[in-house]
């Protein structure tokens, strides 16, 4: 009787003790990411290479050791104002404009959708009017007025595209398109271990990459999240991973594989894949991981849709809407490739 009375006694204590338990754990761990994001960015390990693309990108050695994790973030999700490095430096002499389908038979509003989905000059030229209309039809109902704060761009290099409008926190304007857009290359090229050929028709580009580009409008779909980007030659190519991380989502129904990286603590979503089955979450994947090949899951054409989102998170912005979520991509790609 005497122990039953004790162990009765105990309980409320026990309970006390879960209750609080359960108030302290997320502040712990909200103190912990804090604490995570004041780490200085001398700590963060970055190597060699890393540090000088950094100090092309304008900062100093001073910078370097009083920044903290936070502080790159901050400068790591806006467009460079002075860029001095190896990606900046092409400037290769090609066609601007977007070489126009010639049809007369649907809108050029019509093409501009169907590019943005994917498809090229040749595929579009060879649809029939019911193929075109069946793949429309989906985003017929949601088509935007173009808003007003939104940036105008009169051509996208490597033949984008022209009369282009992009999201103001997408930062992309005519000043930093040319630099964006070899960003961009640079991304594609690694993703799909194929050197860009250059080519002066969109039809005869190997790989495709500023077609679609982050924070981009379209009037029938929203605001990209993302960069888009295609291999022309192969239509199931492998993609590489653009950066060393863990896997934390694998969705091989819908395409959608999430790698987050601890350094810079950002997850890094890969869509419209076919995944690799020998990946699984909890997989460490390095520069160089097969994540799988370019498949059209959730998508009307064959490509890769890359974007970036702050903190570890398996969340994916749809990008049907005009609220732009996911954050600047170009930088952290770039610095994590080197």
């Amino acid at each position: 009787m005497h122990k039953q009375t004790k162990s009765f006694l105990f309980l409320p204590f026990l309970c006390l003790i879960i209750a609080l338990m359960a108030i302290f754990n997320p502040v712990a761990k909200a103190s912990e990411k804090k604490a995570y994001s004041e780490t200085p960015v001398y700590e963060l390990g970055l190597n060699q290479s890393q540090i000088e693309l950094l100090k092309d990108w304008g900062l100093s050695s001073e910078d370097l050791q009083t920044m903290t994790l936070a502080d790159l973030k901050k400068f790591l999700s806006k467009p460079i104002e002075k860029d001095n490095s190896k990606y900046n430096a092409d400037n290769t002499l090609f066609p601007d404009m977007h070489t126009v389908v010639a049809r007369t038979d649907i809108p050029q509003k019509t093409i501009n959708l169907l590019s943005n989905l994917g498809f090229n000059d040749q595929e579009i030229q060879h649809m029939t009017l019911t193929d075109i209309y069946e793949i429309i039809i989906p985003y017929a109902l949601a088509a935007y007025a173009v808003p007003s704060n939104y940036i105008y761009v009169p051509f996208v290099q490597y033949i984008g595209g022209n009369d282009e409008y992009f999201h103001p926190n997408g930062h992309s304007g005519s000043a930093n398109m040319q630099r964006e857009a070899n960003y961009a290359k640079t991304i594609a090229e690694h993703s799909f271990s194929r050197t860009y050929n250059y080519a002066t028709t969109q039809a005869n580009q190997n790989i495709r990459f500023s077609y679609y580009l982050f924070g981009e409008f379209d009037a029938s779909i929203g605001t990209h999240e993302g960069i888009d980007m295609v291999d022309q030659l192969q239509t199931n190519r492998t993609i590489m991973s653009t950066m060393p991380g863990q896997v934390i989502r694998k969705d091989a129904t819908n395409g959608i594989l999430v790698v987050y990286n601890s350094q810079l603590d950002i997850s890094v979503a890969y869509m419209h894949l076919k995944i690799n089955a020998n990946l699984s979450v909890g997989s460490n994947v390095t520069q160089n991981t097969a994540l799988g090949t370019q498949d059209k899951i959730l998508a009307d054409g064959r490509h890769l849709h890359i974007q970036v989102t702050d903190g570890r998170t398996t969340n994916v912005a749809s990008g049907k809407d005009l609220t732009l979520t996911s954050v600047y991509p170009y930088n952290y790609l770039i610095v994590l490739l080197n």
